[in-house]
């Protein structure tokens, strides 16, 4: 039995905290100790990479089960295995056609191509299933951010940065990937604690010198653009890295890998992208299989065997890579007389974080069914994941796919592929039903599958008590991705458009509104599938303690724990502009 598994989601103490010590340091026009203070505050919260928050690890979502009556794909319908994958030129002449005449990082109609374009491969080939890039470049992205566009944002803005960093011994890396602070408070004034574009010149320059800034859409107004064409786009969550690298590194970011479903969007220069299949999850069982490659854990090259890409990344290139999937960097190969720096955008699309997969509801169903005097056996611990997630990896990642919301939701309500069409309802009422049969549709196909007993067992009754619970789970997760969705559509176009006045007009300070938003809307779901009368699981004291803290990134791509409030509604931070 396991306690409870809360995604490992959104520990963000820079993004939270700063904005608060701002409004301190600017609205109170503290005296110079405070200001000491503050200054101190700020430059200890360091940047850091993600790492979870349970145990019991999310694996990437690389399987999309259709809605059909059976489902019998394998490890190879979900895994490529082939040695190289060549630009898809279908889908890059797509996304050039979609970009002609768009402003600068206008890419709406960039993703909504790349998702319903008549012959756009990604969604049937490529999402959460294997990589792919592009070698057309796209006009609205080439040269669209480049080093001097940073640097004036820097000035502009209260922005925090770190240099990714591994450590060595002999010839051999020692751990994986960590951050270490750019920059440093000079004194007690506002000016002295911002960050410099000497500063990140200054990292550039050392080895390893891979320049980050973590959430950056939720403080520069240009890049929440970015963010927002997505989020209307995807229908699901998203956050917006940005990294900088100099030419001349052989390893600018060891293999490792990531949460998210990842778009990488190269504006200027260029950099090599090496991307591999997940290997084997029981060969570091104590690993989440998200995290690889970071912090303590070493993943080696040797482990991973040939590429699936191998690649130089151009100005106004695209390449996206499935959450999981291993993938290291450098700007040495394929450089030859390059002498911009490279910088590109990681755009961030979130399932496994916000609870937004079949495990995840999955475990919730099994906790509810616990609370409502179900089958289970009543206590705050529910079965762990079935046997074959951990010996059959396409079982595994079936298990942890993605469910038939956001991206995928419109062909789930109109019927799936090779399934019966339905009608198109017309009031959230009935699209909301819909939307819940074909969840619960895909829900069972996914639990026989992977025979998971526990599951099985409570629903073999059909009709039940437990039918009943598992659709009052599903309307539950339907109605907590419409929340979060709508606060993170809400929070960039504030940011996007300046409507919160805020004292200096930073950014950041219109986010912090929104990141409190965003944590509540999670721990609502936690809160609600937790039963109030027992104590919280480790998992779900984990998610509350991270609304006090834990490092900007913790786990990537959500926001603080919050301390259980309802949703404040997503506007705040200061009164509207006119």
């Amino acid at each position: 039995m396991k306690p409870l598994d809360v995604p490992g989601h959104y520990q963000r103490r820079s993004l939270r905290l700063i904005p608060v010590l701002l409004a301190v340091f600017l609205l109170l026009d503290a005296p110079a100790s405070i200001n000491a203070f503050v200054v101190r505050g700020l430059q200890q919260q360091r940047p850091q990479l993600q790492r979870p928050v349970s145990s019991h690890a999310r694996l990437p979502s690389t399987f999309k089960p259709a809605i059909t009556q059976a489902t019998t794909s394998t490890a190879a319908d979900s895994i490529t295995t082939s040695t190289t994958i060549a630009p898809d030129e279908t889908l890059g002449k797509i996304l050039a056609e979609a970009g002609a005449g768009c402003g600068k990082l206008d890419l709406k109609n960039v993703f909504q191509a790349l998702l319903t374009a008549p012959n756009s491969p990604f969604l049937d080939k490529y999402w959460q299933r294997e990589p792919c890039y592009t070698a057309t470049s796209i006009p609205c992205l080439a040269q669209a951010w480049t080093m001097a566009d940073m640097e004036d944002a820097i000035a502009r803005e209260f922005l925090l940065a770190g240099r990714g960093f591994f450590e060595e011994e002999g010839s051999k890396m020692s751990g994986g990937w960590k951050m270490a602070t750019v920059g440093e408070a000079r004194g007690s004034s506002f000016e002295d604690a911002k960050l410099r574009p000497e500063d990140v010149r200054a990292a550039l320059a050392k080895r390893s010198g891979t320049v980050v800034f973590n959430s950056v859409g939720g403080s520069v107004a240009a890049l929440a653009g970015v963010c927002l064409d997505a989020v209307e786009t995807f229908l699901l969550p998203v956050a917006l890295n940005l990294y900088l690298t100099a030419p001349g590194q052989a390893t600018s970011a060891p293999p490792h890998t990531d949460k998210q479903d990842v778009f990488v969007l190269q504006t200027q220069g260029r950099k090599r992208w090496r991307v591999y299949s997940p290997p084997a999850p029981g060969k570091k069982a104590h690993v989440d299989p998200f995290a690889r490659g970071k912090d303590a854990d070493n993943l080696s090259l040797s482990e991973l065997g040939t590429p699936l890409v191998d690649m130089v990344l151009g100005p106004g290139q695209m390449l996206y890579m499935p959450a999981g999937f291993p993938h290291t960097t450098d700007t040495v190969v394929g450089m030859t007389g390059e002498k911009d720096s490279s910088v590109h955008l990681t755009l961030g699309v979130d399932t496994h974080i916000w609870g937004l997969t079949h495990a995840t509801l999955r475990d919730y169903f099994l906790y509810r069914l616990s609370y409502n005097g179900g089958s289970s056996s009543g206590s705050d611990m529910i079965p762990p994941p079935p046997p074959s997630t951990l010996a059959d990896a396409s079982a595994f990642i079936q298990y942890h796919s993605q469910l038939p919301i956001g991206a995928r939701e419109a062909r789930a309500v109109a019927g799936g592929e090779g399934g019966a069409e339905r009608v198109a309802p017309k009031r959230w009422s009935e699209l909301k039903k819909v939307l819940g049969d074909a969840v619960i549709e895909e829900f069972k196909q996914v639990i026989c599958a992977v025979d998971d007993q526990d599951v099985l067992a409570s629903l073999k009754e059909k009709g039940g008590k437990e039918e009943e619970v598992l659709r009052q789970v599903v309307a539950k997760v339907i109605d907590h991705h419409r929340s979060l969705t709508a606060v993170f559509r809400s929070m960039y176009v504030d940011v996007k458009f300046g409507l919160t006045e805020v004292p200096r007009d930073l950014s950041c300070l219109r986010s912090q509104a929104y990141y409190q938003n965003i944590e509540n809307t999670m721990q609502a779901l936690v809160e609600w599938a937790a039963p109030p009368s027992l104590p919280p699981s480790p998992a779900a004291a984990a998610a509350g303690a991270a609304g006090g803290g834990g490092g900007a990134g913790g786990s990537k791509g959500g926001f603080g724990g919050g301390g259980g409030k309802k949703p404040a509604g997503g506007k705040g931070g200061g009164k509207k502009k006119k």
